[in-house]
């Protein structure tokens, strides 16, 4: 998992794999000191995501947040859309999140009412952080 602030938005990538505690707990700290100053998160994951001990975490910061910023979760992952659709059940309208396939990204950003010149930025810092997190799992792989 990866995150990065750009500008009042956050965006946010996973790998296949779940997020370690100590990249999620600094994760649900950032959101919950920046939630009232963020416009929209923005999520891409190949597939991994919170686990359930970590996804309780965040259903209790977001129904106890009077202020949620929209999310948006941009995934090829089947898997990853009903598990979503699911948390979703659990959660009230203004913390719900919406899922996009990868070839979304737009009507994602639409959904996170990114004006069109602060989509450039969100764009290159998407890339940017699915580079380093690949940059970092290639050596890995090689073992």
């Amino acid at each position: 998992m990866q995150l990065s602030l750009v500008g009042d938005y956050a965006v946010i990538v996973h790998t296949e794999a779940r997020p370690t505690d100590d990249a999620w707990n600094g994760w649900l700290d950032t959101y919950r000191m920046r939630m009232t100053e963020l416009r929209g998160v923005l999520i891409y994951s190949l597939g991994g995501g919170p686990d359930a001990e970590q996804r309780r975490r965040l259903l209790d910061l977001l129904e106890r947040s009077e202020q949620v910023p929209p999310t948006a979760i941009v995934t090829p992952s089947r898997l990853m859309r009903v598990l979503v659709t699911a948390l979703n059940w659990f959660l009230s309208p203004k913390a719900q999140g919406a899922i996009f396939a990868p070839t979304e990204l737009e009507r994602a950003l639409d959904h996170l009412r990114v004006p069109a010149s602060g989509r450039e930025p969100l764009r290159a810092a998407l890339a940017q952080t699915q580079e380093t997190l690949e940059r970092r799992k290639a050596p890995a792989e090689r073992r």
